[in-house]
């Protein structure tokens, strides 16, 4: 669908960031100025809306007895995922979204992690959250260099953690299939911390 100027600085792009030629006109047609014309440069400006805007949803993990690579995710807000930190170095992985799972709307075919809430820190000490995706195994995803990280301070911890806004995470979009682990880093070997995962999800992209 055309965008025009209006509609892209409505949708918080920057005028200055739209691909135009020498003259700036371009891609943009005779007959309306304002509206892009060049297929390519549409698909763009689609994938940053989506990406910008797409449909979240928020996941716990399945029980521990249960959860793995295949399956991991859970519509709740009673079991949050939960990792273990190592001796000042991230810990071992958790699955946090399965191979078999699917966190996002069913018009949706790709999706990322965008969202972390934490539920209980565990300690006031600082955090390091990594998410590691990948096909195959989180050391395998690891070798190629497939994660993001964020770090937070917790603000209290167990019945004292009032909560906290979610916090942004910055990762590619995955196709469904793509597995993602999570690990934590604390100063405190073992401490484990408790957060839930909101999903973003778009559809494929299409040229023209």
């Amino acid at each position: 669908m055309p965008r025009t100027i209006d509609e892209l600085l409505a949708a918080n792009l920057d005028r200055a960031a739209i691909p135009m030629d020498a003259d700036g006109a371009a891609l943009f047609t005779a007959a309306n100025p304002g509206v892009i014309s060049d297929p390519l440069t549409q698909t763009i400006l689609d994938e940053m809306d989506d990406h910008n805007h797409g449909d979240r949803r928020w996941w716990g993990s399945l029980p521990d007895s249960v959860v793995n690579d295949t399956n991991a995710i859970s519509a709740t807000v009673g079991t949050p995922y939960i990792v273990a930190a190592g001796p000042d170095e991230y810990g071992e992985a958790i699955p946090v979204v399965g191979k078999y799972d699917n966190p996002v709307l069913s018009h949706n075919t790709r999706y990322s992690l965008d969202r972390v809430t934490i539920a209980d820190p565990g300690n006031l000490r600082p955090w390091r959250l990594r998410f590691v995706y990948g096909l195959t195994t989180v050391e395998d995803a690891l070798a190629l260099n497939h994660w993001t990280e964020t770090m937070f301070v917790g603000i209290g911890v167990g019945a004292v953690n009032l909560g906290s806004a979610p916090i942004t995470i910055r990762m590619p979009m995955l196709p469904l299939g793509w597995k993602v682990w999570a690990q934590g880093w604390n100063a405190i070997n073992l401490t484990e911390l408790e957060f839930f995962v909101g999903c973003h999800g778009a559809p494929v992209p299409t040229i023209g």
